[in-house]
């Protein structure tokens, strides 16, 4: 849709904003490109904002998720270090009763 909008002689902006798809933020970023005639630069701007808007949102999963990962493999070690240490003691106490 947004291709034939364009090739009809709609603007890139009222495209995009029309799709109802896109961030406002995007939308306004190239609607001022257009007006600017630097359109590269402004999505450019725009690419570079989303971009680190998506690594401080990865990061901020990242803080949440790796607490959690360290709390179950603790678990998964110290279960292991037990059933070995159970076993191990099960052994010498079968080998010291004969």
């Amino acid at each position: 849709e947004m291709l034939e909008w364009v090739g009809d002689g709609r603007s890139l902006s009222a495209s995009l904003s029309r799709t109802g798809a896109f961030a406002p933020l995007l939308v306004d970023m190239v609607s001022v490109g257009e007006q600017t005639g630097k359109i590269d630069k402004s999505l450019r701007k725009a690419a570079d904002r989303f971009d680190k808007e998506l690594n401080n949102s990865l990061q901020a999963i990242m803080a949440l998720i790796m607490p959690a990962v360290l709390l179950v493999m603790a678990v998964l070690i110290g279960s292991m270090a037990y059933l070995m240490i159970t076993a191990i003691f099960q052994t010498i106490e079968s080998i010291g009763s004969r």
